[in-house]
């Protein structure tokens, strides 16, 4: 077979350069990564097979002859192959494709508040659903507020771009050569089979514009063009009501109380989420984590320590399990830190006059002889009642306390009335009002 007619079987059925054996490009081969051609010292990076002499007088590429090749007098009526098909494919990748998470989940299933864990963390790319995007589409435009508006007259348009717009954060490139995991939040695979099929259910889309997102879909999904590939799929599972109360509670903070979906919304969400994730689901691209994310947000490092763990036991890169386990050793003393703080957090001394409704200066140092409290509190001659928060704080020897009559070496309940009631309560190290 002439040299020729072996590039011509390459590019008809996509077959590596390098390899000559998968179909994928050069340089994201795996097989002999990193070997040169080799034949007459050739720098490039295409099997030895598809070699060609370049005549360093001639822009002409000139090759030897091989066994079964067409004669000269064939190959000289033959035009020469373009120098680029042959000894200038793309050299290979210096980074690698980083180990890529998606965190899915209903709204208010916490996926925002494990981003921010994972944006304190290093060479970690952390990609948040492109809302921004959406809402300011050339500065002009908020599709965003359309569809929800009049999902069956944009319903179409927003998810086309939405489709465009996570495919854009999927082949998005590293921020630097020294990341090893890319978090992103949310999905092309559950913009498909959750948010366009829910569209699609609710009969806010005609059939055929589904179908043309679906063959969208297909093409994006199945190309070798295109690498969205996932490695680990993380599903916050939340129930609708605990999702709807986090809504509600979000939007009274942010003041977009008339934006929140309703809980029948996220009820429907809810079942595909289940149905995509929880069921046998051919379309599922790559392995799925199951959290519950129905306990308090607080215990987010927990979350966020399982997903680490379980990337740990996925990955078999030697570089992203060492930086996996140095941001979990730091993890640990976060969660540490937390525990610590919740148990203490009942004991924080906090002096608070409630007649008054005036909180008192802070004594300075660790364990701080609360004498000079007792001096704010006027009249120095009405007794004081101490309530106790939490059983650990009726008894603490190493503070002192003193309040015009009554001196005591320890934090004890004090059974007296009095119009004035002052709580306390007190923290390991200092005392914060």
């Amino acid at each position: 077979m002439s040299l020729k007619e072996r590039f011509k079987v390459i590019f008809t059925k996509k077959i590596c350069l390098h390899c000559l054996v998968g179909v994928h490009l050069a340089s994201e081969c795996e097989i002999l990564r990193g070997k040169l051609c080799g034949i007459n010292n050739c720098p490039r990076y295409h099997h030895p097979l598809l070699h060609r002499e370049r005549n360093p007088d001639s822009s002409v590429v000139n090759s030897d002859p091989v066994e079964g090749s067409e004669p000269d007098h064939a190959r000289s009526r033959s035009p020469a192959l373009p120098s680029s098909m042959v000894c200038q494919e793309r050299e290979p990748q210096t980074t690698k494709r980083p180990f890529t998470i998606v965190i899915e989940g209903n709204a208010g299933s916490g996926k925002s508040t494990l981003l921010n864990h994972f944006s304190e963390m290093m060479n970690v790319d952390v990609l948040p659903e492109p809302v921004e995007k959406w809402c300011n589409m050339e500065g002009n435009h908020n599709l965003l507020q359309l569809v929800q508006a009049n999902p069956q007259r944009h319903g179409m348009l927003f998810q086309s771009y939405a489709q465009l717009t996570l495919t854009q954060q999927h082949t998005q490139k590293p921020t630097t050569d020294l990341v090893n995991l890319k978090v992103m939040e949310r999905s092309i695979y559950s913009d498909r089979y959750c948010f366009i099929e829910n569209l699609h259910r609710s009969r806010k889309i005609e059939g055929s514009e589904y179908s043309v997102l679906c063959e969208w879909f297909k093409f994006l999904t199945e190309s070798s063009l295109v690498d969205l590939r996932v490695d680990l799929i993380v599903y916050l599972r939340t129930s609708p009501e605990v999702a709807w109360a986090r809504v509600k509670e979000h939007a009274a903070h942010s003041g977009t109380e008339g934006q929140i979906a309703s809980l029948k919304q996220l009820q429907k969400l809810h079942d595909l989420h289940e149905e995509w994730l929880m069921t046998p689901h051919p379309n599922v691209p790559t392995q799925v984590l199951v959290l519950d994310a129905d306990q308090d947000v607080s215990f987010s490092l927990q979350l966020t320590k399982s997903i680490l763990s379980e990337v740990l036991k996925i990955s078999v890169d030697p570089k992203i399990c060492k930086d996996v386990r140095s941001e979990l050793e730091l993890l640990d003393r976060k969660i540490l830190r937390q525990q610590r703080l919740r148990r203490v957090d009942h004991g924080r001394a906090i002096f608070h006059d409630r007649s008054r409704h005036n909180s008192l200066a802070r004594p300075r140092g660790a364990h701080a002889d609360l004498q000079n409290v007792s001096n704010q509190v006027e009249p120095k001659d009405t007794p004081l009642t101490l309530v106790a928060q939490d059983p650990l704080l009726k008894t603490y020897p190493k503070a002192q306390m003193s309040f015009g009559n009554w001196n005591s070496p320890t934090m004890r309940l004090k059974e007296e009335p009095t119009s004035r009631v002052l709580s306390l309560r007190f923290v390991d190290d200092v005392f914060d009002p």
